[in-house]
């Protein structure tokens, strides 16, 4: 059962930002080397925004465009943790950057054109949704996500969990 996207962001009606730049809904402490490595490829030290504070991040993620979530590959993270920063983007109507994480694969089509696979990945994904925002292609790749927000919505998640539980004490599992 994937992690739901926090509510609120369905009652909050925002605009994205004007300009191109990605979120990272969270503190990048853990992936400092990496998004240092990333900004000095793209040349570019204002690409990635982080949320450092609980009380702005629903903003944070409603006016972001682009959100992004990398775990490196065989690592314990990458097999066990939830999929919440992929259920945060489509919950706020955002395309997302991502690795191919368990919970990212158990969610998505395995051919979602955003994965990336390491690090040197991200700079193609991020130049290519950079030129189509604000274009029908654009709208296209936030598309990709509207089934991923209807299975992380908090309801289906409910909806999901009872049943499951049904299933247990019907001796169903």
């Amino acid at each position: 059962i994937p992690h739901h996207y926090d509510k609120m962001l369905n009652y909050i009606d925002m605009p994205k930002i004007k300009d191109f730049k990605v979120l990272y809904g969270g503190n990048l402490s853990a992936y400092r080397d990496q998004i240092d490595a990333i900004t000095k490829k793209l040349n570019d030290p204002d690409w990635i925004h982080s949320s450092k504070s609980v009380a702005f991040i629903h903003e944070d993620l409603m006016k972001y465009p682009c959100h992004i979530s990398y775990r490196e590959p065989r690592l314990r993270n990458f097999y066990f943790k939830p999929g919440t920063k992929l259920a945060s983007a489509a919950g706020s109507d955002s395309v997302i950057i991502m690795s191919r994480d368990e919970s990212h694969v158990d969610l998505v089509s395995s051919d979602y054109p955003f994965f990336v696979d390491s690090i040197d990945d991200i700079y193609e994904k991020y130049e290519q949704l950079k030129s189509w925002y604000g274009t029908s292609k654009w709208s296209e790749a936030v598309d990709l996500l509207k089934d991923v927000k209807l299975k992380t919505d908090i309801t289906t998640i409910c909806k999901t969990y009872i049943k499951h539980i049904e299933e247990l004490e019907n001796g169903n599992f």
